[in-house]
């Protein structure tokens, strides 16, 4: 009986991770998009999906425009937004 009892709490604790993944599992993987224009880095930032990341190629961007985030990550899945070297990229403009 007892091997019937611990084979069926395996068999139920197993099925319960299949519906609810722990919150520790793996993110997806991130879709790297690298932009080298305001242009491209607004179409990256609203095509983004959770686990992308976008990469600002090293340089000044200038804009006249605010540059708009509408799309979620998730607590796993975060969409990032990176220059291509730590203090390589500037936003410029009256909206940068």
């Amino acid at each position: 009986m007892k091997k019937v009892l611990t084979k069926f709490c395996f068999l139920l604790f197993s099925g319960l991770l299949s519906l609810f993944p722990p919150a520790f599992s793996k993110p997806a993987p991130a879709k790297v998009v690298k932009v080298n224009s305001i242009t491209a880095f607004q179409r990256a930032i609203y095509e983004s999906q959770p686990g992308d990341q976008i990469v600002l190629t090293n340089g000044i961007y200038t804009t006249t425009e605010s540059i708009v985030i509408k799309n979620p990550g998730t607590a796993v899945n975060k969409i990032t937004i990176q220059a291509e070297t730590e203090g390589g990229v500037e936003i410029a403009g009256t909206n940068g």
